[in-house]
């Protein structure tokens, strides 16, 4: 037999679609007040909200300090030395094995690596904006890009125009990068000069290339290059970090702070669709059958491509009925919103 057909026209009854998620989400930061150790403050924020605060970008950190106001309260950062990587390379070699050419006092408790003119190497904090050495491999050159960048920006400015940062394997290889940053003034050398402030002495400038090493973790897996330091901080042996009312310090992970938390939320939207439905003589207001038509809908919904959480009701009227058939003389309708409802109209077969 065939089966009759559902049409949905309009202005009889209104179904509320709610919790219709966008792809936006909100950030809250949650300040705890009670001194814990890091370890415990971690325990807590995963049972009670997301984890310890990550912070990925200068509009988080400036939230986080409004929410805590004052004082220094414990984030999700926290050191996990897993040792120096290349950016072109697999995350699984070692420079262990490798060639390095270390400054003296160096490699110091920072996560990216700059190369001088003297071909010398220096970590530093990944945030400073130096040159940038890329790799381009249908050419087999290193390529010097005179334009001041942070580590990650030239990271994927490398990644995006050539191949990758350089990576620097022997000797040989160290000397013709580092000569690069000697000649910039000869105009056939290998650079793009895109900066209009040269160094006056090119022997001592600076170029990121693609050693790096994962020195701090977020709790919640986080990636993300973006660090808040005060002046002279992290310090060794000082394992997890704070941030106060500017700044992120290390400290050590047994002292008692108080802490911020996290949750994230997607917003979610609110829509109000009348409709009209036509065809039988069913009671339009028994509740097993208004339920089946709201399945009818939702399963619509999914056939047209929309995934995310949605949640329908119906949308009762002043004489707390949802329909009122055509031959009746329906009550005046006391939407919220009139105009907030949609007039477009839905078939289910």
């Amino acid at each position: 037999m065939k089966r009759r057909g559902l049409v949905f026209l309009l202005l009889s009854g209104c179904v509320l679609v709610c919790h219709l998620h966008t792809d936006d989400v909100i950030r809250y930061f949650h300040a705890v007040d009670t001194k814990t150790t890091w370890t415990e403050a971690q325990r807590y924020c995963r049972e009670t909200f997301t984890d310890l605060a990550t912070i990925q970008d200068p509009t988080n950190n400036n939230e986080a300090i409004q929410t805590m106001q004052s004082g220094k309260f414990w984030i999700g950062l926290s050191l996990n030395d897993s040792g120096w990587k290349w950016s072109h390379w697999d995350q699984s070699d070692s420079v262990q094995t490798r060639f390095t050419n270390w400054a003296d006092k160096e490699p110091r408790f920072q996560e990216c690596v700059t190369i001088s003119g003297l071909g010398e190497w220096s970590a530093i904090d990944c945030g400073v904006e130096h040159h940038v050495m890329c790799y381009s491999a249908e050419y087999d050159k290193h390529i010097l890009v005179k334009q001041l960048m942070t580590w990650s920006e030239g990271q994927t400015y490398c990644k995006t125009k050539y191949t990758d940062l350089s990576s620097i394997s022997s000797k040989e290889e160290n000397e013709q990068i580092s000569s690069l940053l000697q000649s910039t003034t000869d105009p056939d050398d290998d650079s793009e000069d895109d900066s209009e402030d040269d160094s006056e002495d090119d022997s001592e400038d600076l170029a990121w290339f693609g050693l790096y090493r994962q020195l701090w973790v977020w709790s919640d897996g986080s990636g993300g290059s973006y660090r808040q330091w005060a002046s002279d901080q992290p310090k060794e042996k000082e394992d997890c970090v704070m941030v106060d009312s500017v700044d992120w310090h290390s400290a050590q992970c047994d002292d008692t702070h108080p802490f911020l938390c996290y949750s994230d939320v997607r917003q979610s939207a609110m829509r109000l669709v009348k409709v009209r439905l036509s065809g039988g003589s069913a009671d339009l207001n028994d509740p097993m059958l208004q339920d089946a038509i709201l399945q009818q809908l939702e399963q619509k919904l999914q056939d047209g491509g929309i995934r995310e959480e949605v949640k329908l009701r119906w949308r009762r009227q002043s004489d707390g009925r949802i329909f009122h058939r055509e031959e009746e003389t329906a009550p005046p309708v006391d939407w919220e919103d009139e105009d907030f409802c949609d007039s477009s109209t839905v078939q289910i077969n």
